[in-house]
């Protein structure tokens, strides 16, 4: 729809004004909707300064994000523009992220319905080690073919690891009560770190582009973000192992 508005009459400025107006709407009308089940319980007071410090496997997860959130908007961004300076029609290249979206639906249904049977842990690193390995082949796509299994893969292995996070968390807490405060942590870093990503992925030639769009340069050098964000996602992998095996030792089994 966004390519639609933007690259019809609407324009690039009345389409964000369009979308955020969508969004705030179908915001209100949910804040609007929304009802209790049960009567509120008094708020607790978390130790979240144990969680941080003390509690290694939440540090890992907590560092897990900082690296991975560094990583997860390269391809989001470039695929389309990969596609283009590579000879791929645009109105053919204006569906990669379709494709990559709904492929990201599979992925966040598929493993968190047998992760029961294989860990939950265990599936997170896979697929965070996954993605990583995906991203990395980023500069070998150089056709539509290649653009499309870009796509088809990548959408699933970074939608995997994006469902599988909450009932990550979730075993790291004590009580059920926990989960909310620890997830509202893990994706407040997150929020942090997407938005100073979203700062280096503005335009090639913006002078806010210190990582990843210095790295592609005005001549689209792909290999070095796509060697950055790969190598994020592979050091996401190394420390959601650690935080997977220390989850395992107190538990005493594998099948985390």
């Amino acid at each position: 729809m966004l390519n639609k508005l933007f690259s019809g009459r609407v324009g690039f400025h009345n389409g964000i004004r369009i979308s955020a107006g969508l969004n705030v709407f179908l915001l209100l009308l949910s804040f609007a909707l929304m009802r209790t089940r049960l009567p509120p319980k008094p708020v607790h007071h978390f130790p979240i300064r144990q969680w941080v410090f003390e509690q290694h496997e939440f540090t890992l997860a907590l560092a897990t994000c900082l690296f991975t959130f560094f990583a997860l908007f390269f391809p989001v961004f470039y695929l389309q523009l990969n596609a283009i300076t590579h000879g791929v029609d645009r109105n053919i290249a204006f569906y990669s992220l379709s494709i990559l979206n709904a492929c990201s639906v599979i992925g966040r249904l598929v493993p968190n319905a047998i992760a029961h049977k294989f860990g939950i842990s265990n599936l997170i690193v896979l697929f965070t080690f996954l993605t990583g390995a995906v991203t990395l082949t980023f500069p070998a796509v150089k056709n539509l073919e290649g653009t499309i299994l870009f796509a088809i893969f990548w959408g699933f292995v970074s939608g995997a690891f994006i469902a599988l996070v909450p009932a990550y968390i979730n075993i790291m807490s004590k009580d059920p009560s926990e989960t909310g405060t620890r997830l509202g942590l893990f994706f407040g870093v997150g929020s942090i770190i997407g938005l100073f990503e979203l700062s280096v992925l503005t335009p090639v030639r913006s002078s806010a582009t210190p990582i990843t769009g210095a790295l592609l340069t005005d001549n689209y050098h792909w290999l070095e973000p796509s060697l950055f964000s790969g190598i994020c996602f592979m050091i996401g992998g190394f420390l959601s192992l650690i935080g997977r095996n220390i989850i395992a030792k107190k538990r005493g089994t594998q099948l985390v």
